[in-house]
């Protein structure tokens, strides 16, 4: 288990089945991660969920640290990728917690991690349009804007474009050194 200040980084584990599946069937957050239909998801779901999170570089569930409750994922879903060290990010958390800082607070510990002791070289993600706190987010972590799919996604009766981003292990050390400089 990882520690931040105020977030547990766990691994899966047996009974967390629910509490995942509460992402997938969240109308806020499914549309974003989800690749079928939103439609409410039960116990069949959860063996692709199982295989996700098993096949994955790295996938946590995220806790607040104080209660233990449960407030989503985060992590890498790309499997292992040694001869290009690359990961996909990934984070989904529930709507209560959004606003909080919980999300960077997460993500900056996973991305630094990835960097430091996975040996990643790249780390990329997708983005769809709208969804302007995350976009701002990962430009805050250093991310930038590698490109677009257009009409991607399908999302509220409409197609939807996503934003392909990515930062390097460079980008990443430089903006730490700056970070630590100024005292943040």
């Amino acid at each position: 288990m990882f520690t931040t200040d105020r977030l547990h980084l766990r691994a899966w584990r047996e009974g967390d089945d629910e509490n995942i599946l509460s992402l997938f069937n969240n109308a806020h957050l499914a549309p974003s991660f989800a690749p079928d239909f939103i439609v409410p998801r039960g116990p069949k779901h959860k063996e692709f969920m199982n295989k996700m999170a098993e096949d994955a570089l790295m996938y946590c569930v995220i806790e607040e640290k104080e209660t233990n409750k449960y407030m989503g994922v985060v992590g890498f879903e790309n499997k292992p990728d040694g001869k290009n060290r690359r990961g996909q990010f990934v984070i989904g958390m529930l709507p209560e917690f959004w606003r909080k800082g919980y999300g960077e607070e997460a993500s900056r510990f996973v991305i630094d991690y990835g960097f430091r002791s996975l040996g990643l070289h790249r780390i990329s993600l997708g983005v769809f349009e709208g969804n302007d706190r995350a976009i701002a987010l990962y430009r805050r972590l250093g991310f930038v804007d590698e490109g677009t799919l257009r009409k991607q996604l399908w999302k509220d009766g409409g197609w939807w474009d996503v934003y392909l981003m990515g930062l390097l292990e460079d980008e990443w050390a430089t903006a730490q050194k700056s970070t630590t400089a100024s005292g943040r």
